[in-house]
């Protein structure tokens, strides 16, 4: 949302769209920053209930951290697609699409950021702000940050001067969420099963939501690597975590998910430290195979 908000008020004839809805949090960073409420749904798809004659062109679609096709409606017609992600780049994208990625960022704000530097482009305060809130986020507040993601940080900071205060009190989620994300994160710890490869815990756990906070949670508690995994009905979503030693060590999570990906059907990948997985199937499966599978890698890592 950070991402897709500074490029919106860097260009604003573009439009703003986030059809397979808009989280919590993206909610109250646009309406901290007091930008306007972001669509749910294509403006095409509101036009044609209007008029079915109407006929949208666009002279680019451009996609900001979805790196997986899977999380993303496009809006029809045979329009040039750019994607801008800061996560291993996947197939599966229209034939044309163009990916500008770059793995080796902790953020896609860090990318937007370049690019509009690239572009002589000098964000606005409040593009700023919504610029190193992404950086918090994606960073799980700088745990898996980079020594480049403090520099660009610091520079947006002094861009405009902003207290560092007021971009996490952006980030302040309302207590009922609060609330809930604590309660599945108790009840995931509830449910853990834990293995232990040489001096490594890898925790796995079921929960209703909240799959990415309960992994973390369960690397507070002395788990080394986690998986997270929800079911409803025949969908799955799993979360994968571990701490930046262990993947400094050689587990690469994204690549883990991304191969289990291709074993399963699903569509998964992400960061060495931090990966998802999603898809239709069984959440105990996943969660077991996802835990034999980091147990091999770190044998493996072991024997070499």
């Amino acid at each position: 949302m950070g991402s897709a908000l500074a490029l919106k008020e860097a260009y604003p004839a573009a439009v703003l769209a986030a059809p397979m809805g808009v989280s919590g949090a993206g909610k109250r960073l646009a309406a901290g920053l007091e930008f306007d409420p972001v669509a749910e749904h294509l403006p095409a798809d509101e036009d044609k209930d209007a008029d079915e004659d109407v006929d949208a062109t666009w002279d680019l679609v451009v996609v900001v951290d979805s790196g997986n096709p899977s999380q993303v409606i496009l809006p029809e017609g045979d329009g040039p697609i750019l994607v801008i992600d800061h996560h291993q780049p996947l197939a599966g994208w229209p034939e044309g699409t163009r990916q500008l990625c770059d793995p080796n960022l902790s953020s896609c704000a860090e990318l937007v950021f370049k690019l509009l530097e690239q572009a002589g482009l000098t964000p606005d305060a409040r593009s700023c702000q919504a610029l190193m809130a992404g950086i918090v986020a994606d960073t799980a507040h700088f745990r898996h940050a980079k020594a480049e993601t403090f520099v660009t940080f610091s520079r947006l900071l002094q861009l405009h001067e902003t207290p560092t205060n007021q971009v996490y009190d952006l980030m302040r989620p309302d207590f009922h969420r609060e609330l809930s994300r604590r309660v599945a994160q108790l009840k995931g710890a509830q449910r853990l099963r834990y293995f232990r490869e040489g001096q490594t815990l890898i925790a796995v756990t079921r929960t209703g939501a909240f799959e990415a906070a309960t992994a973390n949670a369960l690397l507070a508690i002395g788990a080394d690597v986690a998986f997270v995994a929800s079911q409803k009905k025949r969908r799955v979503q799993l979360s994968a975590r571990c701490l930046p030693r262990i993947a400094e060590e050689g587990l690469n999570l994204g690549v883990l998910l991304q191969e289990l990906a291709q074993e399963t059907g699903m569509e998964g990948g992400g960061h060495p430290a931090a990966a998802a997985l999603m898809g239709n199937g069984d959440a105990e499966a996943l969660l077991n195979l996802a835990g034999r599978k980091a147990r091999q890698m770190l044998k493996d890592r072991t024997a070499h």
